[in-house]
Order: C-alpha cells, then structure tokens, then sequence
C-alpha cells in the first residue's frame, strides 16, 4: 500500500512543519482526510459532540458518534484464514473506497488504497475499521 504524508487540513490552521508541532489529532485529521470534509469542521463539531456527552474529542465514544451520523459503519477488523489480523498495509480492500482504520491507539486513513497519515503505520495491526454506508 502506498503511503502519502497528509496532514488532512491542518496545515491551513496550525502550524505543522516541526515535530512539536504534531498535536496528537490523528482522529480529527483521518476524518477529515476520509470523508474530505474541511479540518476545523471535524475539528469543531468533534468538540461539540465531546462536551455534549461529557467526553474528550477523540475518545472512540465521540468517535463513533459523529461517523455514525456521518453514515459511516464500525466493521469487525479483517482476518486472515488462520483468525490473525492484517498488518495495515496488507488488508484486502477496495481500492476505490476510503477507510477509517483503528490500530493500536490511533486512527488512520486509507483512501483509493492510500495510506494518508502523518507517518507510515502500514506495519501496525489493523483493528476495527469504518467505512461509509456499508
């Protein structure tokens, strides 16, 4: 899988050119990135959402919420025959579609087969993904 450094949008906002500048916002920008809304909508209504229920913006509860009303569905992670998981850059999918995938404490996208995140975790344990309508 190819991967492409993509900040989603922030870089409009905040800075982003020094490691420091790295804000631990992986859940607002992989969705920014896979639904192709702007970054600071997701941004602010991930905010709205987490005070409106008493938790922070990237908790996987805020998560859920929002992709669910977006149209997005939580899906069982994708399993090899022998029951193991994928690594991120192996996982069989679609390669018109985009993903939202969870590994290990993050949340990445995966868009037309891409890998769109700050760093490559292509080698990181593929868990539960998102994707629209399905």
């Amino acid at each position: 899988m190819k991967f492409i450094k993509d900040f989603g949008g922030r870089e409009k906002y905040f800075p982003t050119k020094l490691k420091k500048d790295l804000a631990g916002d992986c859940v607002i920008r992989a969705i920014a990135i896979a639904t192709g809304l702007d970054y600071k909508v997701v941004w602010v209504r991930m905010f709205e959402i987490g005070a409106e229920i008493g938790r922070m913006p990237n908790s996987w509860v805020t998560v859920d919420l929002y992709l669910d009303a977006l149209g997005w569905k939580k899906c069982k992670p994708f399993r090899k025959s022998n029951g193991r998981k994928y690594k991120l850059k192996d996982v069989p999918i679609s390669p018109d579609r985009a993903y939202l995938f969870r590994t290990s404490k993050h949340l990445t996208a995966v868009v037309n087969g891409e890998l769109r995140d700050v760093w490559n975790c292509g080698a990181w344990c593929a868990n539960s993904y998102y994707v629209r309508g399905k």
